[in-house]
């Protein structure tokens, strides 16, 4: 019981924090190896963006994935990824790759990864300096493994101007 409360709790605060920064349903249209999942919140504004996809059928291992970078100084951002799991799962994963604007194209720049086991909740903040000048996004997957089956979901952010 104590395990669904700290669940629950954590999925509020992201659903409230997504509330008073703004956010809202934008699209639902299905992505990666669950049916189910809609992107529930993609907004962004000049100094941060963020993308949230979350499963929206019950019976599953999968609950939510998010994304999102700020920018914190001229030189300076932050990068948050989460992914949530309606329950325990055996490995639950959250890779974070961000990448820069050179010219026309988006470039990798770098990338991190994170993995708990018996765990439902993995959330990751990590601070990085960066050259000025360019427009940075950050890309997220998210997955949980649990008793053979694995379940996935991918987020990407707009991007912003560090300058």
């Amino acid at each position: 019981m104590k395990k669904y409360v700290k669940v629950l709790t954590g999925l509020l605060a992201v659903m409230v924090i997504g509330t008073m920064n703004g956010a809202e349903a934008v699209r639902a249209d299905a992505v990666d190896d669950i049916e189910h999942i809609v992107h529930t919140s993609t907004w962004s504004d000049e100094t941060q963006a963020e993308d949230i996809v979350t499963n929206v059928m019950k019976g599953t291992d999968f609950y939510q994935g998010g994304a999102k970078i700020s920018v914190l100084s001229k030189n300076s951002i932050n990068v948050y990824g989460h992914t949530f799991a309606y329950h325990d799962c055996d490995s639950i994963d959250l890779y974070l790759y961000v990448e820069k604007l050179v010219g026309n194209s988006w470039q990798s720049y770098k990338s991190f990864e994170f993995t708990d086991t018996n765990a439902s909740i993995l959330s990751k903040s990590v601070t990085m300096t960066v050259p000025s000048g360019y427009k940075y996004r950050l890309r997220g997957y998210h997955r949980t493994y649990n008793d053979g089956r694995q379940e996935s979901a991918s987020t990407k952010t707009e991007g912003v101007y560090v300058g």
